[in-house]
């Protein structure tokens, strides 16, 4: 899969492999290593028309339980798109774009970042727009 952030410039990317057996929950968990954020905000993805996350108590609730709902259930064809939302407040759309679907599990088979361009933004940075500017006043 190729992880990317909406709305920064220069591109910021990731290329993850991952296995189909690993939960939204997990991929989440995944997104935030690979970005180097602190889970610190609500989120969402967005797949086929329906909303999955990790429910706050005091935030967004979802029908399933993304602990249990496993990348396998959505069948994802390579070129295929979802979106991953996080911090609301901030903005952060990131895009997931499905770039191969490997017929033999990979050793090992936890996700490996495989690329990647840019440094991530800080968690708590703000959003796309503050993120411009920090990198331009450096």
């Amino acid at each position: 899969m190729k992880v990317q952030l909406r709305d920064v410039h220069p591109a910021v990317w990731r290329r993850v492999r991952v296995v189909d057996r690993l939960s939204v929950a997990d991929l989440h968990r995944v997104i935030q290593v690979l970005m180097g954020w602190e889970d610190e905000h609500l989120h969402r993805f967005l797949i086929h028309g329906r909303s999955y996350g990790i429910p706050a108590t005091d935030g967004l609730h979802f029908g399933d339980d993304a602990e249990v709902v496993l990348l396998a259930r959505f069948r994802f064809r390579p070129t295929e798109r979802f979106l991953y939302e996080y911090d609301f407040r901030a903005g952060w759309r990131i895009d997931i774009r499905v770039e191969k679907i490997l017929t033999v599990v990979p050793r090992p088979a936890h996700p490996v970042c495989l690329a990647g361009r840019e440094t991530s933004p800080p968690d708590a940075c703000g959003g796309p727009r503050d993120f411009a500017d920090q990198r331009r006043a450096r």
